[in-house]
């Protein structure tokens, strides 16, 4: 009988572990996962040496002039993203931020927005006053 308990608990954690993992691969990013276009080309200042991979970059929205970007890192050990503003201004003014966890917040003073990039996915729940859902990810402060 204990062999019987034994393999019954291992099995109950194998199933849970099997749960786990499938809630971790659900966290896709749709915009990441599609096949790229002509709109999602970055503007050629951005495409050099920051840190991001310019192959993977897609365009995600527009809000007051400013372009919204997501790509990811240049980095293999970890699923690390990038959110990036850029409004075509002379001089161009851009910026970005890297990150694995949950959420990247993000502003471009100079265009006066701000954004945050969920992971999992906007939800009714992360929608406070003052911030629109632009994306199936990305949130800009009004």
């Amino acid at each position: 009988m204990n062999r019987d308990v034994r393999r019954r608990a291992a099995v109950a954690v194998t199933i849970a572990a099997s749960m786990l993992l499938a809630g971790c691969a659900s966290d896709s990013v749709p915009a990441l996962e599609r096949t790229a276009t002509a709109a999602d080309a970055l503007p050629s200042g951005l495409v050099a040496g920051n840190g991001f991979d310019p192959e993977t970059a897609r365009h995600v929205a527009s809000h007051r002039g400013v372009e919204i970007y997501l790509a990811r890192q240049l980095s293999e050990k970890f699923d690390v993203l990038c959110l990036i503003l850029y409004q075509d201004t002379v001089p161009a003014t851009w910026a970005s931020s890297c990150g694995a966890g949950e959420r990247i917040s993000l502003t471009l003073d100079r265009a006066n927005v701000a954004a945050e990039f969920i992971r999992h996915g906007v939800t009714p729940g992360d929608l406070q006053p003052g911030w629109t859902k632009v994306s199936d990810n990305v949130l800009v402060q009004d």
